[in-house]
């Protein structure tokens, strides 16, 4: 564009739009019906950004979404537009920028990357819900994306927005059931020939204070990033505090396996698209001393991963993955990962191999294991799956050996063969008391790779959202686990559908396992206030015959600006309670600071139960980021 233009939120088509190419049309990302609101969009550049407008029709303005104003923050449940480009134009790789009403932004950049914005760059949005709907500008910096080489290409991009009235999610330009080579090109982008920045990105901290357990703590650690090429990036890690960085806590549904929750350390989340599969599960690695983690491309085809983490005289840790995808519908990936300590090796492999073909995917998968303590082991995998129309179709078949152990991996059973299917249809109403419509149904068949019978299962689901928000599912389970006859029964209802910051929940399961009676209650709400204050509630109740067990979790957060903010979190559960209240400036550029009273992470997973200990603690700490050139 030879005049960049004003991003205040108000697209003026007459001049600043004017001669930028548009796009016009939606259409629904899961069923291809038509949105029933209309839509448009610009796309324009220069040397230095991308820029995008878009006006969204809103037969009722009244009831757009949009909350959050913060900058990289969580838009699910509200009124957003996404915009996905893709660069080289391979279709692997998309760049994710979402965009509410009030100028918010959540960015997911390609490969994985933590959410820091010394790390990750900029980008500036500006919005306004209008008296037809909503429109928003924005600009985005060449600079977050990977160009491999400057010059002119055919950029991909596509164009989605989601609508929590409506419960549904449109698309530009449909690309679901085998459609991804019909993701729209923007043609003859003249990109930025930049050179490669090797500056060194330094986020050191420091911290102090005192714990019951510990005394006078005095703490200090360095988290480091850089540009090896234009593609490939090197984080690295010393001595980092994943102490005060708040875990997730999983719930008291009864489970015969071991569960895991989501990974919330930035370290880990860097090249996470690159390095995880089922053979590495960064969660496994509780913590380390030093760490090294690479990630990027080789070429427009290929992608790379290498995480190296070392806890000194007790643990190395090391996981390698490389991809190759000779065209968007084709991928192979290789990986293997190294655990090792004073009394015990471990070693695993992983072979990959998918195929989308128009409307059908297919999937080979073979990994192995070789461990000092249980010896070899394997897991072999084959699926397919057909969608069309908001219909769903996925058979597998599983072998998995009794010895096959990936020690930094997640396989949560083992010695079992046998085939498993999914069936899923979901249907949109346009008019009528319904908005949309869900019907499932999960089948496994198992027996023992070593021989007998093990389990087999069948769950059938079904949910429903009403025109008011509404939202009721019912869910039947039978199974048979080595002789055991489990059925439960649940019930649930949500209200107002998709809207996290304000709603209630409520769930009920109530049946038989383990040949023990068993009986799951589960409260929830969420609630803001003036958009300052917010607060979670939740409440759980399960008996599994003689046995109880609650869970009490309550949370709130006053917001004190942009990047400032007072949180804290009280849980409670049968054995012990645990809670902290902090401070933090942080999300924004400058220096971070932290004021944490009590441990956020005091509660541990142990043999699937959680050990609760309350800790005294007062931590001061601070982030003070800085640049190398």
């Amino acid at each position: 564009m030879v005049t960049p233009p004003t991003i205040d939120g108000v697209v003026d088509t007459v001049n600043e739009w004017a001669q930028a190419p548009t796009f016009d049309g939606m259409v629904d990302s899961f069923t291809r019906d038509a949105a029933p609101e209309s839509a448009r969009f610009w796309l324009g550049y220069d040397a230095q950004n991308l820029y995008f407008a878009a006006k969204l029709h809103d037969t009722s303005p009244k009831t757009i979404r949009a909350v959050e104003y913060r900058t990289n923050v969580s838009l699910a449940n509200e009124d957003y537009v996404e915009l996905d480009v893709s660069p080289s134009g391979n279709l692997s790789d998309f760049d994710t920028f979402q965009m509410n009403a009030n100028g918010a932004t959540s960015v997911r950049l390609a490969g994985g990357r933590a959410d820091k914005r010394e790390w990750i760059g900029d980008i500036v949005s500006k919005g306004r819900v209008t008296r037809d709907g909503w429109e928003l500008e924005a600009k985005i910096p060449w600079k977050l994306f990977r160009i491999s080489k400057g010059g002119k290409r055919d950029v991909r991009f596509n164009v989605m927005r989601f609508m929590p009235r409506t419960n549904r999610t449109y698309v530009h330009t449909f690309i679901n059931d085998g459609f991804m080579a019909a993701t729209p090109i923007w043609a003859g982008v003249v990109l930025p020939d930049q050179p490669v920045d090797r500056s060194i990105n330094l986020l050191p901290y420091v911290l102090g204070g005192y714990d019951a357990d510990q005394g006078v703590i005095l703490n200090a650690g360095l988290d480091v990033k850089t540009n090896l090429t234009k593609d490939v990036t090197l984080v690295g890690s010393l001595n980092p505090d994943f102490r005060n960085i708040e875990n997730n806590i999983l719930s008291l549904d009864f489970s015969r396996f071991p569960r895991l929750p989501g990974e919330s350390r930035p370290f880990f989340q860097e090249g996470s698209d690159y390095l995880g599969s089922n053979i590495f599960a960064s969660q496994q690695i509780s913590r380390f001393d030093f760490g090294v983690n690479t990630y990027g491309k080789l070429g427009p085809k290929t992608q790379v991963a290498f995480l190296n983490t070392i806890d000194v005289g007790k643990e190395n840790d090391v996981a390698a993955t490389v991809t190759y995808s000779p065209d968007a519908l084709t991928s192979y990936r290789a990986a293997v990962t190294h655990v090792s300590q004073a009394s015990l090796r471990n070693d695993a492999y992983l072979l990959r191999w998918s195929k989308s073909l128009g409307a059908y995917n297919l999937f080979l998968r073979q990994e192995g294991s070789v461990d000092s303590v249980l010896g070899n082991g394997d897991n072999e995998n084959a699926s397919a799956g057909w969608s069309h129309s908001g219909f769903y179709q996925e058979v597998d078949y599983d072998r998995v050996t009794p010895n096959f152990i990936p020690r930094l991996g997640f396989q949560p059973e083992v010695d079992l063969i046998g085939p498993s299917t999914v069936t899923f249809y979901n249907h949109p109403y346009a008019k009528g008391p319904f908005i949309d419509r869900n019907l499932g149904l999960i089948t496994q068949w198992y027996r023992h790779e070593s021989g007998g019978f093990y389990r087999d299962e069948q769950t059938t689901f079904t949910n429903f959202t009403l025109r008011n928000q509404l939202n009721l599912g019912l869910s039947l389970d039978n199974s048979n686990f080595e002789g055991d006859h489990d059925h439960t029964t649940n019930i649930s209802a949500e209200y107002p559908h998709n809207n996290q910051r304000n709603h209630y929940n409520a769930s009920y399961t109530t049946g038989v396992q383990a040949q023990q009676r068993y009986n799951n209650y589960s409260l929830s709400s969420s609630q803001a206030y003036r958009n300052k204050l917010s607060s979670q509630l939740s409440y759980q109740i399960v008996k599994l015959g003689d046995t109880y067990s609650n869970q009490a979790i309550v949370t709130g957060t006053y917001d004190l600006g942009r990047d400032r903010s007072v949180s804290g979190r009280f849980l409670e559960q049968t054995g012990g309670t645990n809670f902290f209240v902090s401070f933090q400036q942080s999300g924004n550029r400058g220096a971070e600071y932290y004021v944490i009273v009590g441990a956020p992470n005091a509660t541990v997973i142990s043999n699937q139960k959680y050990l609760i200990n309350v800790r005294t603690s007062l931590i001061l700490k601070v982030v003070m980021p800085f640049k190398v050139k």
